[in-house]
């Protein structure tokens, strides 16, 4: 069976219904496209600045946000990827998790990712860590598309983690993100295509576009955050080619992945996925080895 998968673009503010009524929208419309799976990006259902608004709204994996997905899913017939959500803390109430969830057509919770890298970039005033705890479970499932890695935005400039999917099984990976533009106009394309070109596996990146603002964690005072918003899908090519790139603009695009063309594109490239000496300065084989402690929130990977 052949599958498309949409890649929804939203400019998230901070209204929430505003943004949950988008996102139900591109859910029929890509189900009326008939899709296999619709995947958002990170935090699309609220941007603000306003940090107290983060924890009131922030909720358990059962709570209101994912059921209301999962009664578009059945309703729908369709696969859902909510990008990233805030998920309350089980034992703190200082930090929430920016956790992805993955639903079946039935509406099922077929996967649960936590964002492990933390975004902490003082140049661009964000602090990730302030409020959002990392998780420390790599996250690859199989799905009826095929076997699926999930990561969130900074996740992608972290190799290690990739690669940890790959040697799961992961064919096409997901990063749902809201890219600063500062470091994304220079940076988004060629970390995604890089991640796929040295992993042979697809790249699907919904991400967010345009204005929104935000408090500044330094100078205390408002300023805009911009996402990059391009939403490509890069192959596993040898020069990861992508015709399938699409601009920035409310709406949802519709790629075909063609993966029965991954082992043919993999066997160009001969890759050894198993790093016996992946380590990090704190453990040893982190991303590797299964479930870990906690990570720090810049965690650094090397090859020795």
């Amino acid at each position: 069976m052949n599958h498309r998968i949409g890649l929804a673009q939203v400019n998230a503010r901070d209204d929430m219904q505003a943004n949950l009524d988008t996102a139900r929208d591109l859910v029929r419309q890509a189900s009326a496209e008939g899709l296999s799976l619709i995947a958002f990006p990170e935090m699309f259902l609220w941007v603000g600045d306003d940090r107290s608004e983060k924890f009131r709204l922030a909720q358990t994996i059962e709570g209101g946000f994912v059921q209301q997905f999962q009664e578009e899913a059945r309703a729908h017939n369709i696969s859902i990827l909510i990008g990233s959500l805030y998920e309350a803390h089980p034992e703190r109430d200082d930090r929430v998790f920016n956790t992805s969830v993955l639903l079946d057509r039935s509406g099922g919770i077929r996967a649960v990712y936590r964002k492990i890298h933390l975004c902490d970039v003082p140049v661009l005033d964000n602090l990730e860590s302030r409020h959002i705890a990392p998780g420390n479970e790599v996250v690859a499932v199989d799905h009826e598309i095929t076997r699926l890695g999930l990561t969130i935005c900074y996740d992608l400039r972290f190799p290690g983690l990739y690669q940890a999917l790959a040697r799961r099984g992961a064919e096409l990976i997901f990063v749902p993100s809201a890219f600063f533009m500062e470091t994304g106009k220079d940076h988004w394309l060629a970390l995604l295509r890089a991640r796929a070109i040295e992993n042979q596996v697809y790249i699907a990146a919904p991400a967010q576009w345009g204005w929104a603002l935000r408090a500044s964690l330094l100078l205390r005072q408002h300023r805009p955050h911009r996402p990059v918003g391009h939403c490509p899908c890069p192959c596993p090519g040898t020069h990861g080619s992508d015709q399938r790139h699409h601009r920035p603009r409310a709406s949802a695009r519709f790629p075909q992945p063609p993966a029965r063309q991954r082992p043919t594109a993999s066997g160009l490239l001969p890759l050894n996925l198993r790093f016996p000496h992946l380590t990090s300065k704190n453990n040893p084989s982190p991303l590797l080895a299964g479930t870990t402690p906690a990570p720090s929130c810049n965690r650094e990977l090397r090859i020795n």
